[in-house]
């Protein structure tokens, strides 16, 4: 693992208290062992903010009214063939 800087800089601050208690939780768990982590604070973490870890281990968004995040979106262009009628 890359040696941290243990610096801080200007950034932007989160005002939700629950979400910059969450994300410094987030961070503290990156940075421990693998040994260490626990995985099903981490998904609870995830599952509040309705994020979850599909089979093969990748975070995904959960949908909202009907929207899926998980379809393959179509390039722009097969869009813009779409829109001329080609194929």
């Amino acid at each position: 693992m890359a040696e941290l800087t243990k610096k801080a800089t200007a950034g932007r601050r989160i005002l939700n208290e629950n979400i910059r208690r969450d994300f410094a939780r987030l961070l503290s768990l990156a940075v421990t062992p693998d040994d260490e982590v626990d995985y099903m604070e981490i998904e609870e973490l995830a599952n509040k903010y309705r994020f979850y870890f599909d089979e093969n281990g990748e975070v995904r968004e959960l949908a909202s009214k009907g929207v899926d995040y998980t379809a393959k979106r179509p390039t722009t262009e097969q869009m813009r063939n779409s829109a001329k009628g080609v194929g």
